[in-house]
């Protein structure tokens, strides 16, 4: 797996705000923040991770291990921390 240097800040249903991916992760999926942008975070990850990245998004802080849809075909496995800005 890919180590990305930059982070990837996504954005959280509830506070909206802008979507920013760095180009080694639009490189890895094939998307670009806007149509990243077109749907839910989750709608993103594979039906079978999502739901521990969910429970670490509503707890605010987490880490856990789900898989990117791309835009190629096959998933992507990314490490994915959760920390809520102060």
């Amino acid at each position: 797996m890919e180590h990305f240097e930059e982070p990837m800040i996504v954005r959280s249903p509830e506070s909206g705000g802008n979507l920013r991916v760095n180009p080694s992760f639009r490189a890895e999926l094939g998307y670009c923040a806007a149509e990243l942008s077109q749907k839910p975070l989750l709608d993103w990850i594979d039906p079978r991770d999502s739901e521990p990245l969910r429970l670490i998004l509503d707890a605010g802080a987490g880490h856990c291990v789900a898989r990117h849809i791309t835009k190629s075909g096959p998933p992507v496995e990314l490490n994915w921390r959760v920390r809520r800005a102060a």
